[in-house]
């Protein structure tokens, strides 16, 4: 009689201890199911992540250095500090662009302009005129905000780290002309929304007053954001630091505006440069090369990753959550598991002994002992696999619960740069969403971990209780 018929008959005689074992291995595979599951879905998303946001660095100038600014006096009387250091130059984008792996370039391409829209109100709202500005450049300033002009509107790292995201229509893409994406807060303040149009115009000075251009740009708006965060506005916020206020455009109203403007079509030099690499591997090699063919003096090179860092973390946390949770419950069931083996094949010596004694081995045992366990195991983890659902989604809606930010902590935070505006970055994830269904993959390993451990705590048994020979194994019952 072969092994596995053997295995067959001593299950179905044995009801009892199989329905005990097919238990215990069917808890087994439900825990590490649930484990691989959380282990794979948070992995899933740190890559997407790093893709995402993991995988840029920054070349930008060193505006927080007091040593590169100097004194100004304006023709009213007020002063005020103007950076004069070094800028990133289109020279040092060609240089970087050119490096294998270096996939694409956002430059901080940005400008002031006056809006024929009430703004979100800022400082420049509640000012009152005086001798130095009379009222019709307050009038100016809380109409004035910041446009970004973009080939592709998504790539922009406000959209990119989540900080913004459309909610009607689309993003800036590559071909627009005099298109606009703006806030729901402007668009609802205003009356406006897809396919109306507004205006935007510049400034010029005439014997120190400002004054609005005779020239403007009609944009046709095609898209509508929501600010994803909270922003206290405090009497120190102008109506261009406000995130509500911001405007997304496209190129061609950037080369529009530089025409009317009397400058040339593109800009020599830029406050930042954001390059993104082929893949996350790439990041620090490319780095290296860029800091080699660029001079770094006043300028900063740095990793692009403060968003990634943040988003990344509970990720993290559920991976190194879920690894705990297996190699736990792995090693518990292996004991337990070692522990019923070791019982049950005490309690078979007699059988063992007059096999051993017809003259099989036991080596030749083995196979059966291997055999009634694959069995169990193979019936408790298709039952598992078919049952897990309930369970492993209720372990991934707990980990989301467990890693998620409490209700008073914002995702993002905004900082106020010297010289250089406003930047959004992203301190802290918001609430995860992991994915409970099950793959190829995560099948797979769980039956291979199953088996593993399945096999191994019959082997280390057998090893442990068959070392007697026939007549030893008879007398000792």
């Amino acid at each position: 009689m072969g092994s596995w018929k053997r295995a067959v008959l001593y299950i179905t005689r044995k009801k009892t201890r199989s329905v005990l074992l097919f238990l215990i291995l069917f808890f087994l595979s439900i825990l590490c199911l649930a484990g691989v599951i959380l282990k794979s879905s948070a992995d899933r998303e740190s890559r997407a992540l790093q893709e995402s946001l993991g995988s840029s660095f920054v070349l930008k100038a060193d505006m927080s250095n007091m040593g590169y600014y100097e004194p100004r006096t304006g023709e009213n009387g007020y002063t005020y500090q103007l950076y004069t250091g070094p800028q990133v130059t289109r020279e040092d984008i060609d240089a970087i662009q050119a490096i294998d792996g270096v996939k694409e370039v956002m430059l901080d391409n940005r400008g002031a302009l006056e809006l024929n829209l009430n703004l979100c109100p800022g400082i420049w709202s509640d000012a009152r005129p005086d001798r130095n500005i009379p009222q019709d450049e307050i009038n100016i300033w809380k109409t004035r905000t910041l446009l970004f002009y973009c080939g592709e509107g998504e790539r922009h790292p406000y959209f990119r780290n989540g900080a913004f995201e459309i909610t009607e229509g689309r993003n800036i893409q590559q071909g627009d002309r005099f298109k606009a994406v703006i806030s729901e807060e402007l668009a609802e303040r205003n009356h406006i929304g897809l396919q109306d149009t507004f205006e935007a115009r510049s400034v010029e000075l005439d014997n120190g007053r400002m004054y609005l251009t005779d020239w403007s740009v009609e944009l046709e708006i095609v898209g509508i954001f929501r600010v994803n965060f909270f922003q206290e506005v405090t009497e120190f916020t102008s109506e261009d630091e406000i995130a509500d206020n911001f405007i997304y455009t496209d190129l061609e109203t950037e080369r529009q505006v530089r025409e009317y403007s009397g400058q040339s079509a593109e800009a020599d030099e830029y406050s930042k440069a954001t390059f993104y690499t082929e893949s996350p591997e790439q990041l620090d090699a490319v780095m290296e090369e860029a800091a080699d063919r660029v001079d770094l003096e006043g300028l900063l090179l740095e990793k692009d990753d403060s968003d990634y860092a943040a988003a990344v973390k509970p990720y993290r946390q559920v991976e190194i959550a879920a690894t705990f949770l297996m190699i736990v419950s792995a090693g518990i069931c292996a004991v337990i598991l070692y522990l019923i083996y070791t019982i049950w094949i005490r309690g078979r010596k007699k059988e063992m002994g007059i096999l051993m004694a017809l003259g099989m081995t036991r080596k030749k045992l083995l196979p059966q002992f291997f055999a009634e366990a694959l069995l169990v195991a193979a019936a408790a983890f298709l039952a598992a696999c078919v049952l897990a659902g309930p369970f492993t989604r209720a372990a991934c809606k707990t980990a989301e619960n467990l890693t998620a930010p409490a209700e008073d902590v914002q995702a993002y935070a905004v900082a106020d740069h010297v010289g250089s505006g406003i930047e959004i970055s992203r301190v802290s994830s918001e609430k995860i969403v992991l994915d409970s269904r099950l793959t190829a993959t995560d099948i797979f390993f769980t039956a291979l971990l199953n088996c593993g451990i399945s096999v191994g705590s019959v082997f280390v048994a057998v090893i442990k209780n068959t070392g007697k020979d026939p007549k030893q194994l008879l007398d000792s019952i």
